[in-house]
Parts: C-alpha cells; sequence; structure tokens
C-alpha cells in the first residue's frame, strides 16, 4: 500500500511525506480517527514508505523493490504488527516487542511496531510501553493506531506525534466504490452517504440484508 493508492486523507500524508523528506520522522506516532476511516492503511502506507529503497527520492514507496513486496506479501522481517481479538492486549505482547527493539533492522531502514486496537492495553500494558517510549530508539517506531484515543493515558499519547484521521468526503467513498468495486455510480453514491465517511462502512452496507437499492 502506497500513499498513491489511498483515497483522501491528503493533509495527513503531506504531513508524513514532509517528515520523511524533511528527515525528522518522529520514533512514536499515534493514528486515531472513527472506525474504518483509513488509520491501520495509512499507517501501513507510511510503514512501506519508510523502508522502501526508492522513497528517499519520490515521496512514496515503489511498491517495486525488495523491501515494498516482502510488506505486500507480509513477510518483511523489520515489520511487526500486533492485532488482538482478545478484550485486551497483556504486558507480554509489549515484553516481546521491547524484546525485538533490542535488535537492529535486518533490512530495512527502521523496524517498525504498529499495535492495531491500542486503546486495549491493560494498565500493565501501558506503562511496559510508557517505559519504552520515554526512552526512544533511532533504529525502531512504534506506531499505534486506535479509534478510542480517550480510553489510553495521557502520558502515553503526549509522547507520540498525533495524527488525526478525519471522515472522508462522501464524493472520495464513492470514487472508490465505483473504482475499485466497479459499482454503478448512482448506488456508491448512495452508500457514500450513508457510509459516514468511511469506506469500510460503505462495504458493510453493501448488503442485501442492511440495504435494499432501487
Amino acid at each position: 500500500m502506497s500513499f498513491a493508492n489511498i483515497y483522501g486523507h491528503s493533509k495527513q500524508i503531506d504531513m508524513l511525506q514532509k517528515a520523511m523528506a524533511q528527515q525528522r520522522v518522529g520514533h512514536s506516532y499515534v493514528f486515531s480517527g472513527l472506525a474504518a476511516i483509513g488509520k491501520k492503511t495509512l499507517a501501513l502506507a507510511f510503514t512501506q514508505a519508510l523502508n522502501c529503497e526508492n522513497a528517499v527520492l519520490q515521496g512514496d514507496s515503489c511498491g517495486e523493490c525488495s523491501s515494498c513486496r516482502k510488506m505486500i506479501h507480509g513477510n518483511h522481517p523489520d515489520i511487526q504488527m500486533l492485532e488482538t481479538q482478545a478484550q485486551f492486549i497483556r504486558i507480554d505482547a509489549i515484553r516481546n516487542i521491547q524484546e525485538q527493539m533490542t535488535f537492529k533492522p535486518l533490512e530495512g531502514r527502521r523496524r517498525v511496531f504498529l499495535i492495531d486496537d491500542a486503546d486495549k492495553m491493560n494498565e500493565q500494558a501501558a506503562n511496559a510501553l510508557l517505559k519504552t517510549l520515554e526512552e526512544p530508539s533511532a533504529d525502531n517506531i512504534i506506531m499505534l493506531v486506535t479509534a478510542r484515543p480517550y480510553w489510553m493515558p495521557q502520558t502515553i499519547l503526549s509522547r507520540c506525534r498525533h495524527v488525526r484521521i478525519n471522515p472522508l468526503a462522501a464524493e472520495t467513498v464513492a470514487r472508490f466504490l465505483i473504482e475499485q468495486k466497479q459499482m454503478e455510480p448512482s448506488k456508491a453514491s448512495l452508500l457514500a452517504s450513508l457510509s459516514g465517511g468511511s469506506i469500510g462502512q460503505a462495504l458493510e452496507l453493501n448488503s442485501e440484508d442492511m440495504i435494499t437499492f432501487r
């Protein structure tokens, strides 16, 4: 996933690209916003660009170099994603990240740890992560993705750069449905108007059980 493939969020993309161009990438980021509006997608695009062999020149990942191909196929050795269906993210998961952070990147410029639904961290896990954020490493970047930043400790949020993701314009959601899902424009416009600016919600609504289009 490259920045060029993302629908909307141009201001956020511009901010991240400027940080790369100026070599001022932070050691930790929080990507926050409503559910299913592209938070994790943007974080993954940023992750891919950070380790792309050609991104320094073009400000975006090329999708063709060895690093990009491994990222696309989910087997990049320097990218670790923490996702859970459990109620909480526990301290053992954070300790595993801390252990991995002691090693240098194997292939990329940075080792990236992406924690999805970061608000699920219990108190012990959050305290452990805070210690890591207080001692940043030049080789590692932590990205936290959350739809509920207000559930996270302020001590963690204050140590991260905050990328706030806004709902998409209905026109942008409709364009995605037309271009990527080959949907009829009239149906795409209706779903987009009901989506609340969320591509994920529009896709979920595209079901006979939830909407009948005539």
